[in-house]
């Protein structure tokens, strides 16, 4: 029989030779994600232009509109996978307030943010500069509106 009250045996590591193995998250980093959601802003303006411009056949432009709409959907469900965050959180896009804090966090939150908890530096200019243009465009919009 072994001692209870024996201390644990285990094998000692050198502090430098032992790495962390990073988790891996997958997903669309920051930069390429904005990348793509302006790209498809642009594709799908110079389509739209073109196909109302000179064509008749609407269902074409459905069928881009539809297919933009599900590059969206998929560049977000990668973010938030990227995140940390469940990609179930893009059934709030649909919410009228919760689709800008989403789309909020898709834009200033790093690659595995849910485990740190914590804004890099960058993260933190971007979601100071976001919800600074977010409160100018409501001041903006109350002023005239009043006027």
């Amino acid at each position: 029989m072994t001692n209870p009250y024996e201390a644990p045996q285990a094998p000692l590591v050198d502090a430098a030779s032992a790495t962390l193995s990073p988790r891996g998250f997958g997903g669309i980093q920051r930069m390429p994600f904005v990348g793509i959601l302006v790209a498809m802003v642009v594709i799908g303006n110079i389509f739209t232009y073109l196909l109302t411009k000179n064509s008749s056949a609407p269902e074409f432009l459905l069928a881009l509109q539809l297919l933009i709409l599900f590059s969206y959907l998929a560049a977000i469900f990668f973010r938030l996978k990227n995140i940390g965050m469940s990609p179930w959180w893009m059934l709030l896009l649909i919410v009228p307030i919760a689709n800008l804090l989403v789309l909020l966090r898709c834009f200033a939150f790093q690659e595995g943010y849910t485990e740190v908890g914590k804004l890099d530096t960058a993260g933190r200019v971007i979601m100071y500069s976001l919800v600074a243009l977010l409160l100018s465009s409501v001041v903006a919009i109350i002023f005239f509106s009043l006027s």
